[in-house]
């Protein structure tokens, strides 16, 4: 999948997960995609914390997407995720 084919796959699985008819599925979907950009992302933050990247991925996705999210809001590309992620 390329760059551009991903963040279109964000923009659409963030607009279903944003409802309130999101399935098991789309949130599964939106949690793989999210992790994978973000697993990848070069955070130096990162580099002298305790926990492995992928307890912080996890944290990031269940506190600032799972519990936060909006309706109507979404990021416009996946490297607005690592931003949000460094942040």
């Amino acid at each position: 999948m390329n760059s551009r084919q991903r963040d279109e796959q964000l923009a659409l699985l963030w607009t279903r997960c944003s409802g309130s008819g999101a399935s098991k599925e789309d949130w599964e979907a939106l949690y793989r995609l999210v992790s994978n950009v973000l697993i990848k992302c070069k955070a130096p933050e990162l580099a002298g914390l305790p926990d492995e990247r992928r307890v912080w991925v996890e944290t990031f996705f269940a506190d600032k997407i799972y519990l936060a999210m909006k309706p109507g809001s979404r990021p416009y590309h996946c490297g607005a995720l690592t931003v949000f992620f460094r942040n």
